[in-house]
């Protein structure tokens, strides 16, 4: 998980898709496991793209790397 600011930067991440069978991502108002601070999220095998702001924070599972735009 990462907090947009800090450990990445404000901006359109994209991923080429899914580094084992599923790339699940998830955009959230805060760190942790708490189901409503998701603001968005999905699952892809294909490429993926996901714009995240100052404050929030990405999660990212079995995706390739991320590139910001």
């Amino acid at each position: 998980m990462y907090e947009v600011g800090v450990d990445i930067k404000p901006g359109t991440y994209v991923s080429a898709g899914a580094s084992s069978f599923n790339c699940y991502h998830a955009v959230r108002r805060e760190a942790g496991s708490d189901l409503s601070s998701i603001i968005t999220n999905g699952n892809a095998q294909g490429q993926t793209i996901v714009k995240v702001s100052k404050g929030q924070w990405l999660e990212v599972n079995g995706c390739e790397e991320f590139t910001r735009r």
